[in-house]
């Protein structure tokens, strides 16, 4: 015969674990039934729409302070550094001075920018014997992308809305960084 607490104690457990079944039960239904709700359904399809591209397999997050274009992450200064400082600075966030390839992404761009007026992009031009160089080592393709102003030495490329300019890389400009 066991002492008549061990007895009080068992059954204390048990309407412990019976009060904590139901309310696992409960909140179970109720968390179930609160995002179901269309309000809630709705606000959960505009984030993911915000981050996810038609026609993609999945989403591509970004970093809260960058933002998605396509398949790629995109990050704007606030303050003025030189080409080699922004260079640098992108460089530091895992990511490159943007390298533009055509047209269109200097279009969808310059609508995610429309607020900035000269952005350091990843372009220059080192000396006049050279052609003008993305980052990546690729030549620009001027009849693609022209390059409007003189192209001396130490020139760099700059996004003025939806043109690319050519700018002393040691002046001070905000810059944009890509990350893929």
């Amino acid at each position: 015969q066991c002492p008549w607490w061990h007895r009080t104690a068992l059954w204390g457990g048990w309407a412990g674990n019976t009060v904590l079944l139901f309310a696992v039960i409960v909140l179970g239904i109720w968390g179930r039934d609160s995002l179901s709700r269309p309000t809630c359904q709705r606000e959960l399809a505009d984030r993911t729409k915000i981050r996810c591209s038609q026609g993609d397999a999945g989403c591509k997050l970004c970093p809260s302070d960058w933002r998605l274009r396509g398949d790629k992450c995109y990050w704007v200064s606030t303050e003025n550094k030189t080409w080699n400082k922004s260079r640098s600075d992108c460089a530091a966030r895992g990511s490159q001075l943007l390298v533009i390839r055509d047209r269109e992404e200097l279009e969808t761009l310059h609508n995610l920018t429309q607020s900035k007026t000269q952005l350091w992009v990843g372009l220059s031009h080192p000396s006049p014997e050279k052609a003008w160089t993305w980052l990546d080592g690729s030549q620009l393709d001027q009849t693609r992308l022209p390059v409007s102003g003189p192209a001396e030495g130490n020139s760099c490329g700059m996004m003025k809305g939806n043109r690319i300019h050519s700018q002393d890389c040691n002046s001070a400009h905000q810059w944009i960084c890509q990350r893929d």
